[in-house]
């Protein structure tokens, strides 16, 4: 009985402390980078979505100043795999080759991104990197 109300109090600390994540995860989609920002860092050191959000905040320059290798290290940390690299890079490329709404079309980092992905695997970058050449 003891382990169960351990492990239940584990589990509402838990998630107790993920709430600023979730807000920060909010504020990112509602466009309050700032906000964003201040919410996710704290969470950066050891949680992998906050990471592959720092590193999209780098991509892009939300809030804080655009840098592709800053960018390109939180989505090392962020993923587990080449393929998690490779898809994060290639997103990223992705936004800024068709705009979703994110940021403005930008050929030059769209391949950029592209090229990154590329080298880490994802093929289906190539298609778009002949679409820019």
């Amino acid at each position: 009985m003891v382990m169960l109300s351990i492990f239940i109090g584990y589990r509402y600390h838990n998630y107790e402390s993920l709430e600023g994540l979730r807000s920060g995860i909010s504020a990112f989609k509602s466009g309050d980078y700032e906000g964003s920002f201040s919410l996710i860092e704290p969470y950066a050191k050891n949680n992998s979505d906050a990471q592959g959000l720092m590193g999209k905040m780098y991509a892009f320059g939300f809030f804080v100043e655009q840098d592709s290798e800053i960018a390109l290290s939180w989505f090392k940390k962020a993923s587990n795999s080449d393929e998690e690299i490779a898809e994060n890079l290639f997103y990223v490329g992705l936004d800024y080759f068709e705009s979703g709404g994110l940021v403005e079309i930008d050929k030059a980092q769209a391949k950029y991104w592209f090229t990154k992905a590329e080298k880490y695997g994802r093929s289906a970058s190539s298609k778009y990197l002949h679409q820019i050449d």
